[in-house]
């Protein structure tokens, strides 16, 4: 399959992408949405059930679309890949993945709606998951699709990984009412977890106090897990801060009445991160930290100038560095972007340079080199299709400029999900808007590290990490690879867990390392205040930047 596409075409597509920019932020007036180039090979979604391999491998996907996999010399983008990227082309997704996580054996984990042959709209259910394995391909044979066991309507609860790799999750819907034809949206307090080891899907007996939907799960330095916002069963806010503790289960430590003015009564999936000195860190319109085991919150300042925190997305980048982005009112969308600081006691605020797009519910995706890959929303209105933004951007953390990517295929806006793979890779799924349009398919997108720098659109060729030893804090360890003779970074990323443009687990730290020969000694992360226990994808980069595949490695 050719991936060369026209420049002019491209730019042709760009420049009306930023056409569009003078009217994001006046709603009366809408310029036509950012179009995908129509002689695009990737163009039409393929049939379901095409993608078996001849040869009993299970990577017929692969073999069709890019032979010999993801290092293949096959695999050729535009002459700008190594600048923007490149999409995959569309496939099918057996259900629009509202949650996505990716598991320490490297599948996905995915839930959020009744599977496409039995989909209706008004039926937002998650009574069903479903497991890909990517080294199978892109075809529905690579998928286990299963009815939720646990009679849990798990539909827009909270999920993270626990440190020993179980998927919690926390919350989640009351079922479809067929009399009424109308969705609850009312939080339930049920707890369920799934161990990618067994592949089940359980209901735990011991449950919240209050029901959570739209809540938000923080991985704490000892294992444990704070759950914060959501709604009830009667629609009101949660208020009360739970813990859970793997021996014990749940508890209540806190009630955050007193802090309803600074969730702008907005208690759907808080920003809130585990900070460097072990409290959590609300990242809301006026800043507070809130110790768990203690009981204790205190404000901590606010953001000058703040309007509103709904509808964008936050990313911790750094050890205690904070980038928040987008998001706007029910008729205006941002393209700011903001940093915070908490690596002191008094966070330090900053606005940073703006993305080109103004966007409403984006996905924010670390990549495996810190960067930050923000793909997906829409420019006006909430939710529309009308401004649907198909161009990704990346944002530099060193030099905190954005550059466009190669636009996307598909509308990716409320309910799509954006997981970072093994292989440094994006993965998109889903997307909907009611009655309009339904995204039971994915996307994978390949930053523009993946290329040769010389204009050929050929993937580069990467190093190899033959073996690396089991490590945990304050200490050094040490890794084994092929493939390039100088490496020149070594990056850790939690592995994402992702829901309504907010993943709850990702963050990035770069380790210290010395090279010898072919062996790195490496500085592992000193505290669990800083990288929570739990697993990770661990990489490395050649001196031209290039990274290996990461291998899965456990924290502990």
């Amino acid at each position: 399959m050719n991936f060369s596409t026209s420049r002019g075409t491209y730019f042709i597509s760009l420049i009306a992408s930023l056409m569009i920019l003078a009217s994001c932020n006046q709603p009366s007036s809408v310029e036509p949405p950012v179009q995908p180039n129509p002689n695009s090979p990737y163009a039409q979604e393929l049939p379901e059930g095409v993608e078996t391999s001849s040869d009993g491998s299970g990577n017929g996907a692969w073999q069709e679309e890019f032979p010999g996999g993801l290092d293949s010399e096959a695999v050729v983008g535009t002459p700008y890949a190594h600048i923007e990227g490149m999409w995959s082309r569309v496939f099918n997704w057996p259900l629009i993945a509202i949650h996505a996580a990716l598991l320490p054996n490297g599948n996905i984990f995915s839930f959020g709606t009744a599977p496409k042959n039995n989909f209706g709209y008004l039926e937002l259910e998650a009574f069903y998951h479903d497991v890909w394995n990517p080294s199978q391909g892109l075809g529905l044979q690579a998928h286990t699709s299963l009815p939720n066991s646990s009679e849990t309507n798990i539909f827009c609860g909270g999920q993270t990984l626990l440190p020993d790799g179980r998927l919690l999750i926390a919350g989640g819907d009351l079922p479809f009412d067929a009399g009424t034809k109308l969705n609850a949206f009312k939080g339930v307090p049920d707890l369920n977890i799934y161990s990618y080891e067994t592949g089940q899907l359980n209901r735990s007996p011991v449950q919240m106090t209050r029901g959570r939907w739209y809540p938000t799960l923080v991985n704490m330095a000892d294992g444990d897990v704070t759950i914060v916002g959501g709604y009830d069963v009667n629609q009101q806010p949660t208020t009360e801060v739970e813990l859970w503790e793997p021996q014990t289960g749940w508890k209540v430590v806190r009630t955050l009445d007193e802090f309803k003015p600074y969730f702008e009564l907005n208690w759907s999936y808080p920003f809130a991160f585990l900070a460097p000195n072990g409290w959590i860190f609300f990242a809301q319109t006026q800043f507070a930290y809130l110790n768990p085991y203690k009981n204790i919150m205190r404000y901590a300042g606010t953001r000058p100038g703040a309007t509103g925190m709904g509808f964008g997305s936050a990313v911790m980048y750094d050890e205690g560095k904070i980038l928040i982005l987008g998001g706007g009112t029910k008729s205006m969308a941002r393209s700011s972007a903001e940093i915070i600081d908490i690596n002191s006691d008094t966070p330090a605020w900053k606005r940073t340079n703006s993305m080109t797009f103004p966007r409403k519910y984006p996905d924010a995706t670390l990549l495996a080199d810190g960067q930050i890959f923000v793909s997906g929303g829409s420019s006006n209105g909430l939710n529309s299709m009308q401004s649907a933004v198909y161009h990704g951007e990346i944002w530099n953390p060193i030099t905190e400029q954005w550059s466009l990517t190669s636009p996307a295929q598909r509308t990716r806006m409320y309910h799509s999900t954006a997981l970072l793979m093994p292989d440094a890779r994006v993965l998109i799924l889903g997307g909907d808007r009611p009655e309009e349009t339904a995204n039971f398919n994915g996307e994978i997108f390949y930053p523009p590290y993946l290329f040769k720098k010389d204009g050929s659109g050929e993937l580069a060729p990467r190093p190899l990490i033959k073996s690396v030893e089991d490590f945990s804090y304050a200490q050094t360890f040490s890794l084994s690879f092929a493939r390039t003779t100088s490496v020149s970074k070594v990056s850790l990323i939690k592995l994402g867990s992702v829901t309504h443009s907010f993943n709850m687990s990702q963050r990035f730290l770069k380790l210290e390392f010395s090279q010898k020969g072919t062996r790195l000694t490496i500085n592992s992360p000193t505290s669990p205040f800083i990288a929570p226990p739990g697993f990770y994808l661990l990489f490395i980069f050649d001196d031209q930047g290039v990274p290996s595949q990461a291998k899965i490695v456990s924290l502990k």
